[in-house]
């Protein structure tokens, strides 16, 4: 059963059993003024109020859904830091009547390369939380959403999440958006680490061996290892693999291999995991950690800061 989510003033408190999180969030400097007639293009306004409250995800298939709005209306929200833009699909384009324009573009997913149109101007609103005044690429997402069994209206992605803080704790389903800078963990958790983030990567061990890693939460593995690093780790190691399946843009599925008990060291923290096969031209990195890595975590993602941080929640049995 979850336990209650609490605010007090600026000071978000996510009670578990005797202990609190205690969410420093820095917000005085952000404007409040939700009746602003010159909402820029492209800004992103914070709408906390007086108090910083926690809102609340759906955990569908390991991956983020939540509730916002577009125009007014409710959308189903995919929280994908792995898209390198904010995409809205073909379908709630339609039901939401906004007028759409076609280009030559494409655009990079955590589900592959998909072909995008565009919006005219529309707002984006997480409620509590932020919103925006923006344009935004237009998607079928239909056979991913049959796929997975889920709806996909929106996906939020890493052209607004990579602006931002933002903190994810799984276990009361719930997050917090706030500005970059704007978000520290003080005290109630067990093995806490902060690494820098630089370009959205940050230095790992796999195996005992240095790598170089994203954080994809568009992604429900633990760690993801990219076909061009996959023998760095493993050599040697293919008749240990079994086959797990995954889903391209299109909705298709897909067999690719996994190791299981992989070392995966970040900073201090070090934690056995599944290691599946994955795709990416992007030759910078080696792979990336998914949502299952952080479950039993609550973690704070701040691109623009700088840092990832994590930590373990303490046995709610401890002691007793």
């Amino acid at each position: 059963m979850k336990k209650p989510i609490q605010t007090l003033g600026f000071v978000a408190c996510v009670t578990f059993a005797a202990q609190a999180i205690a969410f420093n969030t820095s917000q005085t400097s952000i404007t409040q003024d939700e009746n602003r007639a010159d909402r820029e293009q492209g800004i992103i306004r914070f709408i906390h109020g007086p108090a910083v409250r926690p809102y609340p995800f759906e955990n569908h298939a390991s991956l983020i859904f939540l509730k916002g709005e577009i125009n007014g209306k409710s959308v189903n929200i995919l929280l994908d830091n792995g898209s390198t833009s904010t995409i809205l699909s073909e379908n709630a384009a339609q039901r939401l009547d906004i007028e759409t324009f076609a280009t030559n573009d494409t655009i990079e997913t955590s589900l592959g390369q998909l072909q995008k149109r565009k919006t005219g101007l529309v707002e984006l609103k997480v409620p509590t939380q932020f919103r925006i005044l923006s344009s935004f690429s237009i998607v079928d997402f239909s056979e991913v959403s049959r796929a997975l069994g889920r709806d996909i209206d929106l996906i939020l992605g890493n052209n607004i999440l990579g602006q931002i803080g933002y903190l994810v704790d799984p276990t009361y389903e719930s997050l917090i958006f706030a500005k970059s800078g704007g978000l520290r963990i003080d005290a109630g958790l067990d093995e806490m680490i902060t690494t820098e983030l630089s370009d959205g990567r940050f230095d790992a061990k796999i195996n005992g061996l240095p790598a170089r890693l994203l954080i994809d939460l568009g992604s429900n593995y633990e760690l993801t290892v990219y076909e061009h690093s996959w023998a760095k780790f493993f050599a040697g190691r293919d008749a240990e693999a079994q086959a797990a399946k995954t889903m391209d843009a299109g909705g298709n599925i897909a067999s690719v291999p996994f190791l299981t008990g992989i070392d995966l060291k970040v900073s201090g923290f070090s934690k056995s995991v599944v290691a599946t096969q994955g795709k990416d031209s992007d030759t910078s990195s080696d792979g990336h950690v998914g949502t299952k890595f952080f479950r039993n975590s609550v973690v704070i993602i701040d691109e623009k800061a700088g840092f990832l941080f994590f930590g373990k929640r303490p046995s709610e049995n401890a002691g007793g």
